[in-house]
């Protein structure tokens, strides 16, 4: 069942550590008298065109911060003295002392040194005013919202990427991701995910950790990945240590989550009535006198009352549902270093309670003592490592270390059972549970499931899932051979494994048959089931897999004179991956190539080239070869073309053209897919 967010609470806080501290008390305290003025005044662009969304806030108090309305208009409480600064993406930030109460007047400016942001591309990273291809970059911050699975949060963040949600319960509610669409007809259809450069899952990474999120769309972006490039490239990158005193950065986030719509279903009394028409009209509409109904009138109506909930239930299956359920997360980050060393250490905690009503009773007929939940719920714990080591003026070392650790709760029956048959169950033939305890069931026949026992008395399973990364990066500076090469080496290790442990039970249900002499329930046993609870099953590793992955580069990125950047790549990598009880490694490598030329800022010119294997195909056919190019032209960079691009407002407008290769290697779930099968049968043998 999809959720949808109601309510969430943040708390963020931030601060710096410097490495020495001293504090010195006052010799008096002294409670000062704090004046605060309204200020008010107008934001306007350069052309005097009112900005909307501009933040406003007060340097030593970033948490008093307005934003500008439609008209640039803004109103904010201040002292004199305190400083504003007025800030918006694209815009230089300006800043304004406070004096008299006078409205101000203030105008941004276009910083187009913004439009040189460097935006990560495939295998490198790249001026976003040299791009050719279609590429969307966004901040971390940007992805900061409520809710445990990353692939959620994408949905409407990112042009071109299309997240959709199938299901919301915890743990299994991964949205699928397309970009620009499904590219493939058969086979795999998913982006390729790149965490810090190696092939990894995304939706238990945290939001806090993310430094850039960046979508590879068309071709030319994502030839360089070969066959594994035709669905769309998704590259994140973690956050790395910077060379400031160190920032801890604090973050409590509280949601309340409900069902996106809970179905409304008769109750008994229209239920039966509607159920007496059906069977008249399918008797042929007979004489009032002749018909005997399903129910009658009177007993309909002791339904409808509510006088004997034993034996004339009027049950609605969807109060097993609560309106709404919380969920929390936490995370706490360390940022900073020096010149020889850069770190940044994150943690996070999610926790979130499923929708259902549960009251679990691990019990006989005699023994009624509710001992574990069987409600769903999700608990995630993250801890990520990230250190770089300058080695020598030549020589950098990174080392880093994730993991994340997952556990759940569910019923002992599959939720999807449990839904469906809450949807199925009428409204009259069983109360859930009956007054003295007894589990109720209409029928042993299929399709007469009581949903409030399959999820209260019939066990519980547990889930434990562990995922671990490790890279270590090697760059060596080769500016004394070759003015603008560098080195870099990557090896990583990822493991992951995932358990269960279930405890399951089938107890005996009744249904009841009326009452005798003394008023008490005549029961009839529908399903004979165990006395006893059965034991823990399981807590083995029922799967997992473990992946290696290589990666050797050289780079080249070098200036001649003024107008000519010209950027270079050659590389190879490998990596093999193997499941749990699957004696063979599944191997791919690639050869990557890529050379990049600009002059003067405003032509562009980009060829990249994939070689890549695939153990997917045979051996004749196991290598592609996938080219791509792109050209590009900035015309806001002609002179002559200025003084329209500065009257209009327009800051760059560039006209590119691409075309490329790419491939998909995802045909078949079969391993070697492409080696012919034989099955055997009673009757004949089928080839294919």
């Amino acid at each position: 069942m999809e959720k949808k967010l109601l309510f969430f609470l943040s708390l963020s806080m931030a601060c710096a550590v410097p490495a020495a501290s001293g504090f010195a008390r006052p010799a008096k305290w002294r409670i000062p008298v704090i004046q605060e003025e309204r200020v008010t005044g107008t934001v306007k662009d350069s052309l005097g065109i009112g900005l909307s969304g501009v933040t406003i806030a007060i340097q030593s108090k970033g948490s008093s911060a307005v934003s500008t309305d439609e008209s640039g208009r803004f109103s904010i409480k201040a002292q004199k003295g305190d400083v504003l600064l007025f800030s918006m993406v694209g815009y230089t930030t300006y800043s304004y002392t406070v004096g008299s109460n006078e409205p101000i007047n203030v105008v941004l400016n276009r910083n187009s040194q913004k439009l040189d942001d460097v935006v990560v591309i495939g295998y490198g990273k790249q001026k976003s005013s040299e791009v050719v291809s279609a590429i969307s970059q966004i901040k971390g911050e940007e992805l900061q919202l409520p809710g445990r699975n990353l692939t959620n949060n994408l949905a409407g963040q990112v042009a071109g990427l299309i997240a959709v949600q199938r299901s919301g319960e915890p743990g299994y509610d991964n949205s699928e991701i397309y970009i620009r669409g499904i590219s493939s007809f058969a086979g795999g259809t998913g982006a390729l995910i790149l965490v810090d450069g190696v092939p990894r899952s995304m939706q238990d990474i945290s939001p806090e950790e993310i430094e850039t999120f960046t979508v590879l769309k068309d071709a030319s972006a994502t030839a360089i990945y070969g066959a594994e490039g035709a669905n769309g490239v998704i590259l994140i990158t973690s956050k790395r240590g910077k060379n400031q005193r160190t920032m801890i950065d604090f973050r409590a986030d509280y949601m309340i989550n409900q069902p996106t719509r809970k179905m409304s279903f008769l109750g008994s009394k229209d239920f039966l009535n509607l159920y007496n028409e059906a069977k008249w009209n399918s008797e042929g509409n007979p004489n009032q006198s002749s018909f005997i109904p399903y129910k009658t009138q009177e007993q309909i109506e002791k339904y409808a009352s509510g006088e004997d909930p034993d034996l004339y239930p009027d049950v609605n299956w969807m109060d097993l549902f609560k309106n709404s359920t919380p969920s929390q997360r936490l995370s706490l980050n360390f940022r900073g270093g020096a010149e020889k060393l850069r770190f940044f250490v994150g943690t996070n905690y999610y926790n979130e309670a499923g929708l259902f009503k549960s009251n679990p009773i691990d019990a006989t007929e005699y023994d009624r003592e509710a001992k574990y939940s069987t409600n769903i719920g999700l608990k995630r714990y993250n801890l990520r490592s990230n250190v770089d080591m300058t080695v020598s003026k030549n020589t950098t070392l990174k080392v880093d270390i994730s993991g994340q650790y997952l556990t759940t709760n569910y019923p002992g029956t599959g939720t999807g059972t449990i839904y469906n048959n809450m949807l199925n169950s009428a409204p009259y033939l069983t109360p859930m549970i009956y007054s003295n305890g007894l589990p109720a069931r209409y029928s042993a026949s299929a399709g007469y499931e009581n949903p409030y026992t399959q999820l209260n008395l019939m066990g519980y399973s547990k889930e434990y899932r562990v995922a671990m990364q490790s890279g270590v990066t090697l760059e060596q500076n080769l500016n004394n051979w070759v003015k603008g090469l560098t080195a870099r080496g990557l090896v990583s290790f990822d493991s992951d494994f995932f358990s269960k442990t279930s405890r399951t039970r089938t107890p005996s249900q009744y249904v009841a048959k009326g009452r005798d002499d003394n008023g008490d329930i005549i029961f009839s046993k529908t399903v004979n089931g165990l006395a006893t609870s059965t034991e823990a099953a399981g807590g083995g590793f029922s799967g997992g897999n473990k992946k290696i992955y290589m990666e050797a580069s050289l780079n080249y990125s070098r200036v001649f004179g003024q107008h000519h950047s010209v950027t270079g790549l050659l590389l190879y990598n490998q990596k093999e991956s193997q499941l749990q009880n699957d004696p063979y490694l599944y191997r791919k490598q690639s050869a990557v190539g890529r050379a990049s030329y600009a002059l003067k800022g405003r032509y562009f010119v980009d060829v990249s080239v994939g070689f890549t294997g695939s153990e997917n195909f045979s051996r004749e056919n196991r290598y592609g070869f996938f080219p791509a190019v792109g050209l590009g032209y900035t015309i806001t960079q002609e002179e002559w073309f200025k003084p329209f691009s500065s009257s209009i407002g327009l800051d760059r407008l560039k006209i590119r053209a691409s075309v490329g290769r790419a491939g998909n290697d995802k045909v078949s779930d079969t391993r070697f897919p492409y080696r012919e099968r034989l099955t055997w049968s009673t009757e004949k043998v089928n080839l294919g």
